[in-house]
């Protein structure tokens, strides 16, 4: 198994700490209704499990489902809660993805962050159907600019500093079908100028419009919203209890 995510695990957790404060604050969207007594909420493709540990101190009953598929970054989720021992009980993290994990009957709710482009367009109306009859509560998702593929040149999204070091990571997009580029991630660890260690992967990310996704998720009976100033939105399905 090649995972694509090898690159990117060893920085992953600096180079996204920007971003995390939205993320944050749209899952905090969904707490706020959620009924942690129903069934567990799933985090598709949880990475390093920060929004799940998040979830699960924000909410003290509340049980925790994690996919990862990739092991670097499953590694990453492992040790986190390796270190919240207050967590063990309530957090389970699951190697398969969301298309062939096993799920629970109810979930409270559902999240699934930088995850949808990641699916064959087959798959994502797949996916929500399966949600559609398990979601008490809603489901959160986003989705990666832009809405349609385009050219990227290089650019760098990210730099932070550790010590003595920088770690930077850019990115570069291609189109490569009518809804699909290819991604090349760059990371960088430099001491001052120099480069002392880069690693790159590649990988092929759908890039849907979004009125395509909401009529899938129509289909299988949710009705979504988008959250102000985010590419982020709140779905509730036809099993939810906060329609």
């Amino acid at each position: 198994m090649v995972d694509d995510y090898a690159a990117t695990a060893a920085t992953y957790d600096l180079l996204t700490a920007a971003f995390r404060p939205a993320q944050e604050e749209a899952l905090a969207q969904l707490l706020a209704v959620i009924d942690p007594t129903v069934g567990p909420l799933l985090d598709i493709g949880c990475g390093s499990g920060h929004l799940l540990a998040h979830a699960l101190q924000t909410v003290p009953d509340l049980h925790g489902l994690g996919l990862e598929p990739s092991p670097a970054m499953r590694a990453l989720a492992l040790a986190r809660f390796a270190g919240l021992p207050a967590l063990h009980a309530r957090v389970t993290i699951r190697p398969e993805d969301a298309t062939s994990a096993p799920l629970p009957p109810r979930l409270s709710g559902a999240l699934a962050f930088g995850v949808l482009g990641h699916l064959h367009p087959d798959q994502r109306p797949a996916l929500f159907r399966a949600l559609a009859p398990r979601l008490a509560g809603p489901f959160l998702f986003d989705l990666q600019a832009p809405d349609s593929p385009v050219a990227v040149p290089a650019y760098e999204f990210a730099r932070a500093r550790l010590g003595e070091l920088t770690y930077r990571g850019t990115a570069a997009g291609t189109p490569v079908g009518p809804h699909t580029m290819e991604w090349t991630m760059t990371y960088e660890t430099c001491a001052g100028e120099t480069v002392i260690e880069r690693a790159t992967m590649r990988t092929q990310v759908e890039h849907p419009p979004p009125p395509t996704v909401l009529a899938e998720l129509a289909a299988a009976g949710f009705t979504a919203r988008q959250l102000a100033g985010s590419r982020c939105w709140l779905a509730a399905g036809p099993a939810g209890e906060n329609r």
